[in-house]
Parts: structure tokens; C-alpha cells; sequence
């Protein structure tokens, strides 16, 4: 079961400054602090930004049946204040909302890419491969639940690695995002030799894209343990600025644009994208 916004409406003391509607795919929207803080309220999330203005918004949700959505933050105050209705029936239900949006750290930690050193894509799933080497304390059950410590998550991690398949960073280039048999994603050339010589826009298509194949990981996982487990739309912020020329971002696009999943890209007001839908 998938979260879906259907659209946003920010008013900056009493005054509209952002109409957004959202498509079931990708969305391209403008990378503006109170959008994105706004926006991951939404989701449950923690957002503690504080501003010198009163603002609200009013919002359209679906998950399995519509939700609205109004809040407040007044001048100076770090968090948004909610009520939220059911379409339906117009009962105030805000507190069974967010019980909805439950999930674990670590499935919350992967709806927002960042490019940041600690969050360390490649790397994640060598991590679940390996909880005993990576997780002395015990921390990865904490971080997802219980799930990370059952033989079911187990045999779906050798599963995933098993029937991975690599994927192209660039038409006119042979790099490919392989998975190694321990679970750490490398990026290989065309016979399957890991590629170690990267551009600073390799580089940053290596990490998205580790981090795509870990959220399509992810709401796999979940539907093994929880048929009716609850995906949450992915963040994206910080990408496009990191991609140089000859990176095809048309493809970075399309490809984003297939996940199973709402994704919502933020980009600055100046950025000029090329055509990505067929």
C-alpha cells in the first residue's frame, strides 16, 4: 500500500506562496525549506524548522482512502500542529493518521536521499549481510523493528543479492551498479571488473542509484512480512546539482520514474530539466 500526496497549499501569513499537485510518479518540485519541512510532516516526520512567520498548509493525502490535512506553525514555533479528516466521513482522525505512517528507522532514514558520507549507500545492504559484524550492540533489530533479526529477512537478503540485476549508469559509458556476494554495491564495466576510477557525477549516480535499488529492497522486504506495509513517496534533494554534462539525466529521470513508489525531486527554481516521459 502506497502514501500518495495529492497536493499541497502553503500560505505565508494568510498569503498562498506554493500550489503544488502531485503525480502518482515522479514530481519535480522547487527546493525550498518550507516545502520540504512541510512535506516531511506530512510523512511523520520530524521537522523542527523554525521561521520568522506564521505559516499553514492544507494538504490532500491517500492511503487506501483520502485524508486532508491542515496545519500551523506560528512564528518562532519548531513544529506543525495537525488536524487531519477522513474524506469520507469528515471525522477528525489525526492521531490513527500518523499510527499509519509507522514504519522503522532504518526504512525512514531510506525515503531521503542526501548525498551525506554517513548515510554510505553502497554499503548499506553488506551491512544487513552482516548484522553480527556491523551491529555488535544489537542496534539493527532496534532500527527495524524486530524484522532485521528474523531468518525470513535473512534468506530475502541472499535472495536479493542472488538475482541482482546490474544496472547502466550511462549509454555511451560500460559502467553498471553491480551487487557483490557479501552485498556491497560496486560499480563495475562490462566484464564484470570492479571500476574504481570515478568522476565526482559517477560517483554521485553510483550512491542514487544504490539508493533506489535499497528502496525498491526495502518495500520488497515489507510485503514479505506485512502484505498491507504502508511505502512512504521517496525525497530527493541535492542530485541533479551534482550531475555534470555528461551524465544522461533524461535516464536518471525515466528510470526514477518507474519505481513503484510516488518520488518527489527537489531542484532549484533555475534548473531547466529535459523531457523524460515517453
Amino acid at each position: 500500500m502506497n502514501v500518495y500526496i495529492k497536493n499541497l497549499t502553503i500560505n505565508e501569513n494568510g498569503k498562498t506562496t506554493a500550489s503544488l499537485t502531485f503525480s502518482e510518479g515522479l514530481t519535480v518540485v522547487e527546493n525550498r525549506t518550507v516545502i520540504k519541512d512541510a512535506i516531511h510532516s506530512i510523512l511523520g516526520k520530524g521537522a523542527e524548522e523554525r521561521y520568522d512567520r506564521d505559516y499553514t498548509f492544507f494538504a490532500e493525502v491517500y492511503i487506501d482512502e483520502i485524508y486532508f490535512l491542515r496545519s500551523i506553525k506560528p512564528k518562532g514555533e519548531p513544529i506543525w500542529a495537525f488536524l487531519v479528516q477522513r474524506e469520507c466521513d469528515g471525522e477528525e482522525c489525526t492521531s490513527e493518521y500518523f499510527d499509519l505512517l509507522t514504519s522503522s528507522a532504518e526504512m525512514d532514514e531510506l525515503t531521503f536521499f542526501h548525498r551525506s558520507r554517513s548515510q554510505n549507500y553502497p554499503d548499506r545492504l553488506m551491512r544487513y549481510n552482516d548484522i553480527l559484524t556491523h551491529y555488535p550492540e544489537g542496534d539493527f533489530a532496534r532500527i527495524t523493528n524486530g524484522y532485521g533479526k528474523t531468518r525470513s529477512f535473512r534468506g530475502f537478503v541472499a535472495d536479493y543479492i542472488k538475482h541482482f540485476k546490474p544496472i547502466r549508469l550511462k549509454e555511451n559509458k560500460n559502467l553498471y551498479l553491480n551487487l557483490l556476494p557479501n552485498g556491497k554495491f560496486v560499480i563495475t564495466d562490462s566484464q564484470i571488473c570492479e571500476v574504481v576510477s570515478l568522476s565526482e557525477s559517477e560517483k554521485q549516480m553510483y550512491h542514487y542509484y544504490s539508493f533506489l535499488s535499497l528502496a525498491d529492497f526495502w518495500s520488497r522486504a515489507e510485503k514479505i512480512r506485512n502484505f498491507n506495509c504502508v511505502n512512504k513517496p521517496l525525497m530527493i534533494a541535492g542530485l541533479v546539482e551534482r550531475l555534470d554534462e555528461s551524465a544522461d539525466l533524461s535516464e536518471v529521470l525515466r528510470r526514477t520514474d518507474k519505481l513503484d513508489r510516488q518520488t518527489i525531486l527537489f531542484v532549484s527554481k533555475e534548473t531547466h530539466l529535459p523531457n523524460y516521459r515517453n
